[in-house]
């Protein structure tokens, strides 16, 4: 459960292949987007800026009832943005 706070650091589930997040209940005032980051790092070099927005962070907003399923292992870091006005219950588990 989150209210008013409950953010993570970007963060990967090293051992495990893949993480779902089933959301219980996700108040739609504010609850704190899941944020998953490109893992081709430094990929974007080379590009022009037209094309730059193709290796852009997925930023999730919640809903109740959503289920996000994706890689978990070092290559997919992910991080949870603060979770500044609404509630936030979620159900997360992990695939090995």
């Amino acid at each position: 459960r989150s209210s008013g706070y409950g953010s993570m650091p970007s963060h990967n589930h090293s051992g495990s292949h893949f993480v779902s997040v089933f959301y219980l209940y996700s108040d739609p005032s504010d609850t704190g987007n899941l944020v998953l980051h490109d893992p081709r790092f430094n990929a974007n070099r080379g590009y022009l800026p037209k094309h730059q927005d193709q290796f852009a962070n997925i930023e999730f907003t919640p809903k109740t009832g959503d289920v996000i399923i994706f890689p978990s292992n070092f290559m997919y870091p992910h991080l949870v943005k603060d979770c500044t006005k609404g509630t936030r219950y979620s159900f997360v588990s992990w695939a090995y």
